[in-house]
């Protein structure tokens, strides 16, 4: 996870339950994770929430957007995150709480859990 933005955001992980894993299948990549915080500082209120490092760079668009991911599960999170939504060209994940409506990185406790699921397109 990180701030969009800045590099403020700092959790510390869970090492038990967090995990993900993908598979590609020609230009498409499914992926599943579950996020477990320890601790978290960095947090705020103008930043948007990203989750960084997906295993291959988006395919570009025009409408900047790629494929997301469902959150199926999720705890102790200020904000409920909806969906994730894969920027174009980019390896990242944002979130969001409803339509238009980002989810910032202070909404993250001590104690959160995210579980979700999703699929983007890459260029090969």
């Amino acid at each position: 996870w990180k701030n969009e933005g800045d590099n403020n955001l700092s959790p510390t992980y869970n090492s038990t339950y967090t995990h993900g894993r993908y598979v590609k299948i020609g230009c498409i990549v499914k992926f599943q994770f579950t996020v477990s915080l320890t601790g978290i500082s960095g947090g705020s209120s103008s930043q948007m929430l990203i989750m960084n490092a997906l295993p291959f760079t988006a395919k570009s668009y025009t409408t900047n957007s790629n494929g997301g991911a469902n959150i199926t599960y999720q705890s102790s999170i200020g904000t409920d995150a909806k969906y994730g939504m894969v920027l174009g060209s980019s390896t990242s994940l944002r979130f969001y709480s409803a339509t238009n409506t980002p989810s910032y990185s202070n909404m993250l406790q001590s104690t959160s859990w995210i579980q979700a699921y999703g699929q983007y397109e890459t260029d090969s």
